[in-house]
This record gives C-alpha cells, structure tokens and sequence, in this order.
C-alpha cells in the first residue's frame, strides 16, 4: 500500500511538474503573439494559461492532501510544500502577467 501510494504521488508531481513547464511555455508563445499583434492567437494563450493555472491548483492540493492524509515522506514535507506553493505562486504571476 504505501508503495502504491508513493508511485502515486511520484505521478502527481510529475504531472504537477509539466503543467508548470506547460505554463512557461504557454506564456513564452502569449508574449510572441501580443508583440507581433496576433490578438487571436494571444486570446487563445490566456484561456490555455488559465486552464493549466488551474489544474497546477488542483494538482498541488491532491500532492499535499496525499502527503498529509498517507503520511508519506514526513521529514521532508514541509520542503515539498515550500516548492510546490512556490512554483504555483509563479504559474499565478504568470496567469496575471498576461491578462
């Protein structure tokens, strides 16, 4: 049980993860289309942020519910939530630097 339940923590900060490199990348091509004018194209950049902002939130309270409810990695707990509210605290910056 306990391995299962770490696997599944393991997937979820992977996913947490790539949704936050998703939103780099997001905002990256958001700049690129206000810049050359491409109001479409940006439009549809803000919804894509604000979807994956979105999941990053769900995700990270899935992550620390699972880390508090299954006991799992108790010494380095408090680290992981440090990490996790800070990479959403800059997924958020990004949301509003580009609406």
């Amino acid at each position: 049980m306990l391995l299962q339940n770490t696997k599944k923590l393991e997937k979820e900060t992977e996913e947490f993860i790539d949704k936050f490199i998703r939103i780099a990348l997001v905002f990256e091509e958001a700049v690129k289309s206000y810049f050359s004018g491409n109001s479409e194209s940006f439009s549809h950049y803000i919804q894509e942020s604000d979807k994956l902002e979105s999941d990053v939130d769900h995700i990270r309270k899935d992550i620390e519910l699972s880390l508090y409810s299954k006991m799992l990695i108790p010494e380095s707990r408090g680290d992981v939530f440090k990490i996790l509210e800070s990479m959403d605290d800059v997924a958020d910056q990004v949301e509003w630097l580009i609406r």
